[in-house]
């Protein structure tokens, strides 16, 4: 595979712990649950409740998602819809088999949730595949104000089922301009080969974006990364246009448009690929002019597993828009798994099978959003354990929004679900949560949402908490994820105790502090924790963890390294690849760091994230193995396995609401962070042109109401 390209490695420091790859399915027109054996044999299945778009005039302007349960509805902002001055709008339905009984529908103020209007839908016109109902806000209704609009829907086959999104009136016409605005823009980046008026619209800066990766074009991106640079994309489905933020500003609407859309291009060999296209434009009006203040472009590869890219060498992801994909390693160091536009995967890397174990098959970046996948866990025989989550592909789980645990047999190539978690969030909020900890040890599966870490045994489906309410900087996990340590009383400043558990036994320890003193977990490096010992009077005379001293242990507590300075605090640590950075203080004001090596030995991995230079893709991301595969033996690429979902599998998960404050990041029309602390969230918006929203869903800071910040 190497001779055939001309491909320069470039070996990067990243090593993957957990899969975090973004997925998202088609969900199937389904008559109902499997009423045979309570199995359900699926990958990609299509819509299986009526779905609903939103539209301005004869445009659609956004899909609006049907669930059978309830969501953290105060923080969905999945669609907002403009309401057309006449204060009227109309939404298609597609009923997907389903016969649509009633509509109902509430307004409800995003400032404080207070209730603002409700009522029913009188009147629907057609059926299947094109009905459609017209909505008219309330007078008490204001233009330019964001509301929360709800409809619950009954079907012959469904109770209730509930679409989530905000409406918003416009206070004159705009939206036609605009859109027509956005995809002249987008069709003119595919036209364009010499300079033109859209370098004017870019806000070009190297430090911010680099100009080396497709996967990723932004406002600050080159001219020539906008035009696609050395990759002739070609356009080959229809734009789909989704309307995400709205801000009426005295001087004019700014609205934020994601058009989704698939492309082609031939790579170095000539082969054509496939790609999925996220493209948000932030359009604002102004004395009959449309500006750009906004612009983001992202690229995911539609990967398969073919021998052009699975080499010796590495494992070629080609184009892609994450930071890194992650993996996991058997502890025997002979198999890997990881994950890929929603599709499962297993390498042995002694007889180089390779094993397709789950496809998602998503169409577009709409669907990589709803639905992700994440491998947990692969064992020294290569079963894997996985996750599916967001909203369900299976049958089984209708509509529903959830956790699906999924187990892989590599004998019978047969995933199986263990366990069904229904929740409120939402695939992208489930996503930034699962990254603190998710591991399943000894078949108990251990997560951490909002601020509390539950345990859900696979076999038994028993249910329950480890420990609740945990403040940010009270708690730590290993990189492994095998080992968990928080504070007694889930507080930073106030513990005289640390608990460490070992997730792949359940075993429990406890490292308590002497003389009265206060201790803190600060994090892991490799297996080892690191804590630090603070005093109650200097913590209240300088107003933080003051440490008087910092010192790393193994699982039996046995001591490796210390580090204190006489009259020196510590206030905090970083660590990175076995090197620690202290932050310290002296004398009522911060020190030059110092640092600390953790000289441990931990084992090598298999493989890690890495990415090469190409003459036509730029860059595109591998897993670069540590030691090359067998060249005496082919590449054995096997079917995609059989996958089960089950009615069996629910478990009733009483889920802790969030205590303390927490700040939620949206920029480029998707969540992209979630914060706790005020200030870094508002640092993050400003970088994707975004907004803050706290934990009751109320705006406290947007990129356009700051524009000139």
């Amino acid at each position: 595979m190497e001779s055939s390209k001309s491909k320069t490695i470039i070996i990067t420091t990243i090593i993957c712990i957990f899969i975090a790859i973004v997925v998202v399915g088609i969900l199937t027109r389904c008559s109902g649950p499997s009423k045979n054996d309570g199995n359900s044999s699926s990958s990609a299945v299509k819509d299986q409740v009526p779905k609903m778009m939103a539209t301005y005039g004869k445009m659609k302007t956004g899909n609006i998602y049907g669930y059978t349960n309830n969501l953290q509805e105060n923080v969905e902002r999945n669609t907002i819809v403009i309401i057309k001055p006449d204060r009227t709008t109309t939404f298609k339905v597609n009923e997907n088999g389903d016969t649509i009984r009633s509509i109902r529908y509430e307004v409800k103020s995003t400032d404080d949730d207070r209730l603002v209007d409700h009522g029913k839908i009188e009147e629907m016109r057609g059926a299947g595949k094109s009905a459609s109902f017209d909505f008219k806000a309330n007078a008490i209704m204001e233009a330019g104000i964001e509301y929360r609009l709800k409809f619950v829907v009954t079907t012959d086959k469904h109770d209730a089922i509930n679409y989530y999104a905000r409406a918003i009136i416009a206070k004159n016409e705009f939206v036609d301009k605009q859109v027509a605005f956005a995809k002249r823009f987008s069709d003119r980046t595919f036209e364009e080969t010499e300079r033109s008026d859209l370098m004017n619209y870019l806000e070009t800066d190297p430090t911010v974006q680099s100009n080396d990766n497709l996967g990723k074009v932004t406002i600050n991106s080159s001219y020539t990364m906008l035009l696609w640079s050395t990759l002739a994309a070609e356009k080959i489905t229809k734009t789909n246009v989704a309307i995400k933020e709205c801000t009426m500003k005295d001087t004019g609407p700014a609205t934020t448009y994601t058009l989704t859309y698939q492309v082609k291009a031939k790579n170095a060999e000539k082969v054509t690929e496939k790609y999925n296209v996220w493209e948000t434009i932030t359009v604002f009006s102004y004395a009959g002019k449309q500006y750009v203040t906004g612009y983001d472009r992202e690229v995911n590869q539609i990967w398969e597993a073919n021998k052009n890219n699975l080499g010796a060498s590495f494992i070629d992801l080609g184009i892609q828009n994450y930071d890194k994909i992650e993996h996991v390693e058997s502890d025997n160091k002979k198999f890997i798994a990881f994950a890929i536009n929603g599709d499962v995967y297993a390498q042995n890397v002694e007889n180089r099978k390779f094993y397709q174990i789950y496809k998602m098959g998503a169409k577009s970046s709409e669907e990589l959003e709803m639905t992700k996948t994440k491998v947990v866990d692969t064992d020294n025989k290569g079963n894997v354990d996985y996750m599916i989550y967001g909203y369900s592909p299976a049958e089984n789980h209708i509509g529903r929004n959830g956790i699906s645990i999924m187990s892989y047999n590599i004998k019978s190539n047969t995933s199986k679900e263990q366990v069904f978690i229904p929740v409120k969030s939402t695939a992208e909020l489930l996503d930034n949560q699962l990254k603190t900890l998710c591991h399943v040890g000894d078949r108990t599966l251990y997560i951490m949402l909002d601020d509390t870490i539950y345990y859900a045994n696979l076999k038994t489906q028993e249910w329950g908490k480890v420990v609740e309410h945990l403040e940010a900087g009270s708690y730590a996990v290993s990189d492994d994820g095998q080992y968990l340590a928080f504070n007694k009383y889930a507080g930073r400043d106030n513990s005289n105790s640390i608990t460490i558990l070992n997730l792949n036994t359940g075993e429990k320890r406890s490292l308590d502090a002497e003389n009265g003193d206060k201790i803190c977990v600060l994090g892991f490096s490799g297996q080892s924790m690191i804590y630090g010992l603070a005093k109650d009077k200097d913590i209240k005379k300088n107003k933080f963890f003051s440490m008087y001293a910092l010192k790393i242990v193994d699982y039996g507590l046995r001591e490796q390294k210390s580090y204190s300075k006489k009259k020196v605090f510590i206030k905090n640590i970083d660590i990175k690849d076995g090197i620690i950075n202290i932050k310290r203080w002296k004398n009522g004001k911060n020190i030059d760091d110092d640092q600390l090596l953790d000289n441990t030995e931990e084992a090598m991995a298999v493989c890690t994230f890495s990415y090469y230079t190409d003459d036509i893709k730029m860059r595109e991301e591998v897993l670069s193995f540590t030691n090359k595969l067998p060249t005496g033996i082919n590449t054995k690429i096997l079917p995609f396995g059989e996958v089960k979902f089950s009615d069996a599998s629910e478990i009733e998960a009483n889920l802790e609401k969030r205590k303390g404050d927490v700040f939620y990041v949206y920029g480029y029309g998707k969540l992209q962070s979630v914060e706790a602390d005020r200030k870094e969230a508002i640092s993050k918006a400003k970088r994707v042109h975004g907004l803050v929203l706290d934990k009751y869903g109320k705006k406290i800071w947007t990129k356009e109401e700051h524009y000139k910040d």
